[in-house]
């Protein structure tokens, strides 16, 4: 196991460009779920993290093909990890239909 961190700094487009910042990328939209399936667990057929995907598509006016970066949640518990719904959900999304 081990232990990692990270920063995000996310910053309104207009300030950043009244101040000259290179834009490296923009944050269209996101969303969060959570389905009370259970407390740490998710819903063993996915549809917590298909719905929350799905939903962050739309909001954001992204197409699943311009999908280009992806932050995976990664528990590092059996969970998580071994029953892989996230991969699962992404894949479903990005690559069939969603």
């Amino acid at each position: 196991m081990g232990e990692g961190a990270g920063v995000l700094l996310l910053e309104e487009l207009e300030h950043a460009k009244k101040r000259g910042a290179v834009i490296y990328a923009e944050f269209l939209g996101g969303s969060f779920t959570s389905d009370a399936y259970h407390v740490t667990e998710p819903r063993p057929d996915g549809a917590g993290i298909i719905l929350c995907i799905e939903k962050a598509l739309a909001k954001s006016g992204v197409s699943r093909e311009d999908v280009n970066y992806i932050n995976a949640h990664a528990t590092s518990t059996p969970a998580g990890d071994l029953k892989v719904k996230e991969y699962q959900a992404l894949i479903h999304c990005l690559y069939m239909t969603c």
